[in-house]
């Protein structure tokens, strides 16, 4: 049977829609005059007037070599005659950021006819040291008569990023769109939002050294394989749609022999076969994989499972991937996830959060910086009080312009700021920059390079830590707020009774002497998902204790083993799909025992108990679980939604209702809450009076809730009884409200039988 979450749900309409686009929604991206950007035009490229713009935009290259330089290409297309490549320093090349204005505006286009036979971009080959390397919000065209060109051979080393980017063949020819085999040791790397359109491989990852994650990917035609992975290489994807002829997916060796087999991780994909797929498989396989949640419509089976000397788990017919790994944990290799204890064979599941958007003002006239009030930087003089007056100045945007930026002090982010951005600025110093209440309830930190500052959380609003090298985060509260980590290489962190999402992150350092550090990321309490975790040297990766859960979607330990346990979970949940590297050694305890094991090649380790119920998640886009009676209209321009920041809401003196069906398997206790966006985030006047009705064991019970306050968190509405045989309900009611309505999230949390709150 085939599980739908409600994330899933929606990123199957979206995809039915058509191949996916994302240039449309993104704003376009302007830096002040000051920030220390380098624009290509002031070397003389000239976009849009048929000239060749390549001698310019190399010029622009190879006179800054690796100084967190962004490149920045105005809107228009740029013609290109030769390969473009970022200047070497120390023998690699790091630190250049080829940022364009939007990826609908600006294109790099090669000239027609050329028999080119390189890439458009080549950040080049070397050992890994290939630090902060990005490409952005742009298109890559190699024309048309190019089919031995190809269009990107990125490289980045533990923090580096493709974002908003479209890769194309205008005739479909052209050998590889996104190339990160063309060197060992490329990653760890972050890869968002990618559309492949063409060549004959949209996207070949290899090598073995450093994992690589992706997240939002298309691919359409290409016409011998959608996305080949080979030679041991260790991808981590979120959220692939493939429009193909030929395999969608090609875990396993290349034609040539001794290519090697990858491993990889794929949750929540469409792969959509067309004309001759009806011949072969969506995937195939050679290694370890872990698949959910992936529909492969057209193709003639979902995936082939070829392992060599016939190990692991078989292939699998028809359309629907619920949840398959390669690699059992016995014998052969065949069978189910590794477990000490008796554990559900299936993983955590937790439910996946997108980023919310703060509210950001895109007007420079709100953007503020230091430098404007008496910082200087690269002086080692103290920024801190420079930093906090360009703070305080009502801006929304604070900028850090390329440079050495020094904090001994505190720095607090507060007021009306909704983020703290670097144009690829270096913080040093030992002071902390605080996170307080501000005027949104999200805020962006991205961007930074950073020394021995540290982060500290103290308010319950959500923070957002984007592309940073250099990241020490301490809470300063009791149970800060969420957090979202994407592209962030760190020191060892502890979370408290929060709810954490990170996609791609690296924490190194040999954490095994090191008296009052645990492990190098501990989840106390909370939940945390990780997609694509990266680490080095000796010390317990993660720690999860005291009732938290932790969902692990691809790990690869590079380097020496750690003499521990790998993963320890006490009286927690955790699963780890793919984690490969390093120790395989593992310790529970449950109950009051302890076990220890070696999940070896096993694809899931599961560490949770049947008993241990999971709180139960309904999202307004779950079509099967939710009931929508009147006029009430989809809302995605808003941020603070559950999953996918949408939510529905219906305009004042509305009849209408919202019916959720949170579907109970196990009889017990549980808190209800709702969740909706905040006051302060919209224009729009929300309702004081919203009518909520609770179907339960014993009887129904209706409250009122204030949707003018409280937004963008849980609210607890009150604990009840639920049981499986019951009709569990939760009905929000618009009639006589006194505002709009919202509709956007219900979660029941089990509460044991010691937990306050009396039973309904």
């Amino acid at each position: 049977m085939t599980v739908f979450s409600p994330q899933r749900w929606l990123f199957v309409v979206i995809l039915c829609v058509g191949f996916l686009d994302w240039g449309s929604t993104r704003a376009e991206v302007v830096f002040p005059d000051d920030s220390g950007v380098i624009n290509v035009t002031e070397f003389g490229a000239v976009p849009d007037d048929g000239q060749d713009d390549t001698v310019a935009i190399q010029r622009a290259l190879d006179d800054h070599p690796s100084g967190n330089h962004i490149f920045y290409f105005p809107g228009g297309r740029y013609r290109i005659s030769d390969t473009l490549r970022p200047a070497r320093d120390d023998g690699v090349t790091k630190r250049n950021i080829f940022q364009g204005q939007s990826r609908n505006s600006t294109v790099l286009k090669l000239a027609d006819n050329l028999d080119h036979d390189d890439a458009v971009i080549d950040f080049r080959s070397g050992p890994a040291q290939f630090f902060r390397n990005a490409v952005r919000d742009l298109t890559i065209d190699i024309g048309r008569g190019n089919p031995k060109a190809s269009g990107l051979k990125f490289n980045a080393s533990n923090q580096g990023t493709i974002a908003d980017v479209t890769i194309r063949s205008p005739d479909g020819t052209g050998r590889v769109g996104l190339d990160l085999r063309h060197s060992d040791e490329v990653g760890p790397l972050l890869v968002r939002r990618l559309a492949v359109i063409g060549f004959e491989v949209g996207i070949w990852t290899g090598w073995q050294t450093a994992s690589q994650t992706f997240e939002d990917i298309s691919l359409r035609g290409q016409s011998r394989k959608g996305w080949v992975n080979e030679a041991s290489q260790s991808v981590f994807a979120h959220r692939v749609h493939s429009v193909n002829e030929v395999p969608a997916i090609w875990n396993a060796p290349w034609e040539l022999p001794g290519a090697g087999q990858g491993r990889f991780v794929l949750v929540d994909a469409v792969l959509q076969g067309i004309g001759k797929a009806q011949d072969t498989a969506a995937i195939r396989n050679q290694k370890a994989t872990y698949v959910r949640n992936v529909r492969t419509p057209g193709y003639e089976r979902a995936l082939v499972n070829s392992q060599v000397g016939f190990r692991g788990n078989g292939s699998l017919d028809g359309h629907e991937i619920d949840e398959y790994w390669a690699n059992g944990a016995a014998d052969s290799r065949r069978g189910g996830p590794f477990q000490l204890f008796p554990s559900p064979d299936r993983a955590l599941r937790l439910p996946i959060q997108d980023a919310p958007v703060p509210p950001l003002n895109r007007e420079l006239s709100r953007w503020d910086g230091p430098h404007t009030h008496g910082g200087v930087p690269n002086d080692g003089v103290d920024d801190t009080q420079a930093i906090q007056q360009a703070i305080d100045s009502g801006a929304t945007t604070l900028y850090l312009p390329r440079g050495t930026w020094t904090i001994d002090g505190t720095v607090t982010l507060r007021a009306d700021l909704q983020r703290m951005m670097g144009t690829e600025a270096h913080i040093s110093g030992r002071g902390r920059i605080r996170i307080d209440d501000g005027s949104s309830d999200a805020i962006l930190i991205e961007r930074l390079q950073g020394g021995g500052v540290t982060y500290v959380h103290a308010t319950r609003r959500t923070v957002i830590f984007r592309h940073l090298l250099g990241w020490t985060y301490r809470a300063g509260i009791d149970q800060p707020g969420d957090v979202f980590v994407e592209d962030v290489v760190g020191a060892p962190v502890v979370f408290r009774r929060q709810n954490v999402w990170a996609r791609q992150l690296d924490i190194e350092g040999d954490i095994e002497d090191r008296p009052g550090i645990e492990a190098k990321l501990v989840n106390d309490g909370g939940r945390v998902w990780i997609l694509g975790f990266k680490t080095e040297d000796d010390g317990t990766h993660i720690l999860t204790r005291s009732g938290g859960r932790t969902e692990l979607l691809g790990a690869l330990h590079v380097g020496a083993s750690t003499q521990g346990p790998r993963f320890i979970t006490e009286n927690a949940c955790f699963s780890a799909a793919v984690a490969k590297g390093g120790t395989d050694l593992v310790r529970e305890t449950r109950q009051g025992s302890t076990l220890s094991g070696r999940i070896g090649n096993a694809g899931l380790y599961t560490a949770f108990g049947a008993d241990q119920v999971e709180e139960i998640y309904v999202d307004n886009a779950d079509r099967e679980q939710v009931e929508v009676i009147g006029p009430w209209e989809p809302v995605t321009s808003a941020p603070g939604g559950f999953m996918e920041s949408d939510f529905l809401r219906t305009k004042p003196g509305s009849k209408g209702r919202v019916v959720f069906h949170p579907q109970v398997k196990r009889a017990g206790r549980y808190e209800v809450a709702l969740r909706w966006i905040n006051q302060i985030s919209s224009p729009i006047r929300y309702a004081e009076g919203v009518s909520v009705e609770i179907f339960h064991a014993g009887g129904t019970e209706r409250v009122t809730i204030n949707q003018r306050r409280h937004g963008g968190q849980w609210n607890r509405i009150g604990v009840f009884q639920f049981s499986p045989q019951g009709q569990a309900k939760v009905i929000l009611h618009a009639e006589g409200a006194g505002g709009y309505v919202q509709a956007d999230a219900v979660r029941l949390k089990p509460v044991p039988h010691s937990g306050e709150g009396a039973i309904k």
